[in-house]
């Protein structure tokens, strides 16, 4: 190999590596997302999931105890779907583009206190409809520690979801 030659290899592999380096680039900014994106797609998350756990809590719930139990398990997550799509469909309606600033975080913050509101409606709701399935089934002890361990872990994983919500509410507000 003369000099020539190691100089071409250099260039070749250099201008490979640059390549690479803008593709990664290129990925990068196409999966980055805004604020008001991740919102909009963890509501929408929310609701397809909710949709799914009304069928679903009302063919497991109505084998395990009455069937007034199941259907109002059922329209509890009908109805928290329901808002979470209402959220979805809020969030995705800000239009960073047209408005001031000022409207924007006066959306984001209408946005979290309906966020707020649902909760406010949704958590005792759940809590009176946990504590019925319970009473339902307080001679099977293993149902009642199920019930227990998931609500645990269904309570840290919401809270975690809860916290992260509210920073990308902050983003968009700031």
């Amino acid at each position: 190999m003369n000099i020539d030659e190691l100089q071409r290899k250099w260039a070749e592999m250099n201008s490979r590596l640059t390549a690479l380096e803008n593709n990664r680039e290129q990925k990068k900014i196409k999966n980055m997302k805004t604020a008001q994106e991740k919102l909009a797609a963890q509501y929408r998350h929310f609701a397809i999931a909710g949709l799914l756990c009304q069928l679903s809590a009302f063919i497991t719930i109505s084998h395990v105890t009455n069937l007034w139990l199941a259907l109002a398990f059922a329209v509890f997550f009908l109805t928290a779907a329901g808002m979470d799509w209402w959220l979805c469909r809020k969030v995705s309606a800000i239009n960073v583009t047209t408005m001031t600033v000022s409207e924007v975080a006066a959306a984001a913050r209408h946005c979290r206190r309906a966020h707020h509101w649902c909760q406010l409606v949704l958590i005792p709701w759940a809590c009176i409809l946990m504590g019925l399935l319970c009473y339902a089934q307080t001679d099977n002890v293993f149902f009642l520690w199920g019930c227990a361990t998931g609500a645990t872990i269904g309570l840290c994983i919401g809270l975690k979801v809860y916290f992260n919500m509210m920073k990308q509410y902050k983003n968009m507000m700031a």
